[in-house]
C-alpha cells in the first residue's frame, strides 16, 4: 500500500516540490505582483516538502510494524488504516479457533510520528481514559505511556492498572489458545508485545469496521444517493450523544459496558472540545443489539475519534463541538465533504429573524434544492448553524429533539411517495451500499487523495 504512494510522493523530488496548476498563478497578469506570486510558490514548494518527508516518515514507521508484528504469533499486521502529520494508526488481527466457530478480532494500533506527535498521543490517551465507557467515542482497550516509562492507566490512581501487584508482571504468557476477554487490557498489551515498543507511546484502540463520515458521502456521491431522513436523525443523534459525552466525562474502569450518553442533573458540563472535528474524524461501527440499545436497532453507531488536539482550555466546548456536529450534518445532506465554513444568510421566520450558515438549505421562492428534506431536520439544522449563539438550541434541546426524532419517526410519519424512501427495508438498502459493503477501488482512490491532499490522520 506505502510503496505504491511512496513513488507517487517522490515523483516531484528534483527542484522544487510540484505546486497545483490552479495555485501557480498567471505570469501574463499584469495586476498580480511578481514578488507575491514567487513567494506563493516557494510557500507551497515548503509545504510539499513538509508533506513529503511526514509522508516518508510514515512509511517508515507503518514497515516498522508490519515487521515487528511478522514475529507475533496471535496478531498479524493488516494495513495502515491512517496516516497524516503526526500519527500512523494500523489494523492488526487474530483468529481464534473454537469447537464450533472461528473467531476473526480486530484492534487498531496507533503510533507517533515525532515528538510533536508524541505528546498528541499523550493527549489522546489522556482523554480517552477520561471518556471511557461512552458508547460513542471510540474505545481505547489499551496503551503504553514509555515517554515517562509507564502505562498510560497507570497514570490515573483511579483507574486500574495493567499489573496491580508486582507479581502479576511475572505471570505466564497467556495461553494462545483460550479466547480472552477483547477488552482486557492486561492480555492485550501482553498478546500485542506493546513492550516492544518501548520508547514511544502506543495506544490501541477498538476497530470502527465501517469507514468514516467521508467515506459514506463518497460513495452517497457515486451512487447520485441522497440519505434517507430517518438515517440522517440516527447520525444526528449519535454525533449529539458524542457531544454530551465530552461534556461530562463518564471515566469508567476497564470492561466496563458502554452505555447510551446522558445529561446529568446539577452538573456544570467540562470545558472539553474535539478539537478536530471532520468527516475523517467520526467513524461508523457495527449495528448495536437491540437489547442494549433501541435507538441502533436500524443504523449502525457512529463514533468520535482522534482527540489528539482535545482541549478544555479554550473556551466553551459544548458550543464549538454542537456547531461542528451541525456543520457536519450540513455535509452529509449536500454530500459536500468541503463544508467548514458558510456565509450567514437572513433568514426569516414568525416574529424572529435569524442568519443561517446553511443557505444551500433554505426555501426560496418556492426554490428547494433538497425537496426530500424532512422539513423539520432541515428547520432545526437551520437553528443549530445561527450566527446568533443566543439563538441556537442548547445541548439539552438538541439531545431530546434528536432522540425524539429517531425513537418516533418512521416511514408512515412522511408523505407518499417519501415514505417509501423512508421504510426500514430501504433505509436497509442504502446501508448495505453505502455503508456495509466491502471497501472498492474507488473508495481506496478517494482515500489516498484524502490522504495525500489534506494528510489527515483518519484514526
Amino acid at each position: 500500500m506505502f510503496r505504491r504512494r511512496r513513488n507517487r510522493a517522490r515523483a516531484h523530488s528534483p527542484g522544487l516540490p510540484h505546486v497545483p496548476v490552479h495555485l501557480r498563478g498567471d505570469p501574463n497578469d499584469e495586476n498580480e505582483d511578481p514578488i507575491s506570486r514567487r513567494q506563493t510558490r516557494l510557500t507551497l514548494a515548503n509545504n510539499q516538502r513538509f508533506l513529503n518527508d511526514k509522508f516518508n516518515e510514515a512509511e517508515r514507521i507503518a514497515d516498522h510494524l508490519e515487521l515487528f508484528f511478522e514475529k507475533n504469533p496471535l496478531w498479524k499486521f493488516e494495513k495502515v488504516v491512517g496516516h497524516g502529520h503526526y500519527g500512523v494508526a494500523v489494523r492488526v488481527g487474530r483468529t481464534d479457533v473454537l469447537p464450533n466457530r472461528r473467531v476473526h478480532r480486530r484492534l487498531v494500533l496507533k503510533r507517533a510520528l515525532n515528538q510533536q506527535g508524541q505528546q498528541e498521543l499523550l493527549n489522546e490517551i489522556r482523554w480517552f481514559n477520561a471518556l471511557r465507557g461512552s458508547e460513542h467515542i471510540v474505545e481505547m482497550i489499551a496503551s503504553r505511556n514509555d515517554v515517562a516509562n509507564v502505562s498510560a492507566s497507570a497514570q490515573d490512581p483511579k483507574k486500574p492498572g495493567l499489573f496491580k501487584t508486582v507479581a502479576d508482571a511475572f505471570k505466564p504468557a497467556p495461553n494462545p489458545n483460550r479466547l480472552r476477554r477483547p477488552a482486557d487490557p492486561r492480555w492485550i498489551e501482553q498478546e500485542l508485545n506493546l513492550r516492544g515498543l518501548a520508547g514511544y507511546p502506543v495506544m490501541v484502540l477498538e476497530y470502527l469496521e465501517n469507514g468514516t463520515l467521508g467515506r459514506l458521502i463518497d460513495r452517497a456521491v457515486r451512487h447520485n444517493a441522497h440519505l434517507p431522513n430517518r438515517l440522517l436523525w440516527s447520525l444526528f443523534l449519535c454525533m449529539v450523544r458524542a457531544c454530551v459525552a465530552l461534556a461530562y466525562p463518564i471515566g469508567a474502569y476497564h470492561n466496563t459496558p458502554p452505555v447510551l450518553e446522558t445529561i446529568p442533573n446539577g452538573t456544570e458540563p467540562s470545558a472539553l472540545t474535539h478539537g478536530t472535528l471532520s468527516v475523517g474524524n467520526v467513524m461508523i461501527g457495527g449495528v448495536v443489539n437491540p437489547q442494549r440499545h433501541q435507538e441502533h436497532n436500524l443504523v449502525p453507531v457512529a463514533k468520535f475519534i482522534d482527540l489528539g488536539e482535545a482541549t478544555d482550555e479554550r473556551g466553551d466546548g459544548v458550543v464549538e463541538n454542537l456547531w461542528h456536529v451541525s456543520m457536519l450534518m450540513k455535509a452529509l445532506i449536500t454530500r459536500n465533504k468541503e463544508v467548514l465554513r458558510g456565509v450567514p444568510t437572513p433568514w426569516h421566520e414568525e416574529d424572529f429573524h435569524l442568519r443561517t450558515t446553511a443557505p444551500e438549505l433554505l426555501v426560496i421562492n418556492g426554490d428547494n434544492s433538497y425537496p426530500n428534506l424532512d422539513p423539520e431536520l432541515r428547520d432545526f439544522l437551520h437553528r443549530c448553524l445561527d450566527n446568533n449563539i443566543d439563538f441556537r438550541p442548547t445541548l439539552e434541546q438538541m439531545l431530546e429533539t434528536t432522540s425524539r426524532a429517531v425513537a418516533t419517526k418512521t416511514a408512515e410519519s412522511y408523505p407518499f411517495p417519501l415514505a417509501v424512501l423512508e421504510s426500514d427495508d430501504v433505509i436497509q438498502t442504502y446501508l448495505q451500499h453505502l455503508i456495509f459493503d466491502a471497501e472498492t477501488e474507488e473508495d481506496q482512490t478517494a482515500r489516498r487523495q484524502d490522504e495525500h491532499e489534506l494528510f489527515h490522520v483518519f484514526y
